[in-house]
């Protein structure tokens, strides 16, 4: 039973709403945003089950969240009353394809007010696993930050369909925060605003993007356990930003793992060891990225070093955790490894990402010259201008 006082179902950056036989609903649900009329595309997630088309599921998603308690979670958040969803126009707009998740806009129309959510949604065995272990992390992680930087979870749950089973969370929708990838020749960064023109900046222009998101990323690095969010990639679009603020806030709106990649025991450790490989696999991940999000891996310059190593150093000092002297003893660890040894502890760090990574034959051209950025920096009073 629909709770709406209408349900409408839309493909981002197509004309009108669709429905069964209109000519996209019978598309194959893979491609990327603005091509779905092209079919299934060498970008397309291998992950994805084709039996499914754009229609199925469209409908999918707008049958859970006529589901009882997906209406009442939502009204909620809207701070109206579950029988207040009868006045609610709702718009679903498909908004891309990702590895695992096939993304969904919502839009709740109420009088001369709106609010907007994101209605993430899997269908394979390995999206679906995903998202069961994303929203107790996420519920986990919530707290960790002084204000929203990961999505809240309201609902989440699964439906059937003639193709399989479908699952569903609904969760914040960060308004004004949009994907960016690196773009041209390395040196610019391409905004993506859906509904509007994309916004072309210099890659200076993005420093503080890249800042905030090192910082976010220590505040969830655990000093204690040495769990960190991990993996993530800018290619896959996991962080966006909001332009219009000069100090270019982020967003995360994915968590896919928390664990400690290293196996390493801290407490025999200390925190130091451990923190040292979060730092090195942070300014390596931190300067990988695809020419808009799918094509030539790039390694982005020095400044986006810079920009991480600052953003570190926020992030430690913020954390409640971290003893007094703890920034100035962890710099005179850092200033005990070479340059040679930091290749070394790399090197070992990426023997341990997925066999076949992409980026891999990049990595290993431009890790000498990183290594001795970040040699040249611990050994230098230059670091010191990070905190």
């Amino acid at each position: 039973m629909n709770p709406y006082q209408s349900l409408s179902l839309y493909i981002t950056g197509e004309p009108g709403a669709i429905a069964p036989g209109s000519a996209l609903w019978d598309l194959t649900l893979t491609g990327k945003s603005g091509s779905f009329g092209r079919g299934r595309t060498a970008n397309a997630s291998m992950d994805t089950k084709l039996s499914w088309t754009v229609g199925e599921y469209l409908s999918a998603a707008g049958r859970f969240l006529c589901k009882n308690t997906s209406a009442n979670a939502m009204m909620a958040a809207m701070g109206a009353r579950p029988k207040d969803a009868r006045e609610v126009a709702l718009s679903l707009f498909l908004e891309k394809h990702g590895a695992y998740y096939h993304p969904v806009r919502v839009v709740a129309s109420r009088d001369n007010t709106s609010a907007t959510f994101v209605l993430n949604g899997a269908v394979s065995d390995r999206g679906l696993a995903l998202m069961e272990k994303e929203v107790t992390l996420l519920a986990e992680l919530s707290s960790g930050f002084d204000r929203p930087v990961i999505p809240e979870v309201y609902a989440w749950g699964r439906t059937s369909a003639s193709p399989g089973t479908a699952g569903f969370f609904l969760g914040q929708w960060f308004r004004g925060f949009h994907e960016f990838h690196i773009a041209g020749r390395g040196d610019e960064v391409v905004i993506w605003r859906p509904g509007d023109t994309d916004l072309l900046l210099p890659l200076n222009g993005m420093l503080p993007a890249y800042e905030n998101i090192a910082r976010i990323l220590t505040l969830a690095y655990d000093l204690d356990t040495g769990r960190e969010i991990y993996p993530w990639h800018h290619a896959a679009g996991d962080f966006i930003v909001d332009p219009s603020s000069e100090d270019m806030p982020v967003r995360l709106i994915t968590v896919r793992g928390f664990d400690n990649p290293s196996g390493m025991d801290m407490p025999d450790a200390g925190p130091y060891p451990g923190l040292l490989l979060f730092l090195l696999n942070l300014t390596l991940r931190m300067r990988l990225d695809r020419i808009d999000g799918v094509g030539k891996p790039v390694f982005l310059g020095d400044s986006v070093l810079n920009a991480a190593l600052k953003g570190f150093y926020r992030g430690l000092g913020e954390k409640g955790s971290a003893k007094p002297g703890f920034l100035k003893g962890f710099t005179e660890f850092l200033r005990r490894f070479g340059e040679e040894q930091l290749l070394g502890i790399l090197i070992h760090i990426m023997e341990a990402w997925p066999p076949g990574a992409s980026e891999e034959e990049i990595i290993r051209e431009n890790l000498a010259c990183h290594c001795a950025k970040i040699s040249a920096l611990f050994n230098s009073r230059d670091i010191l201008d990070f905190y």
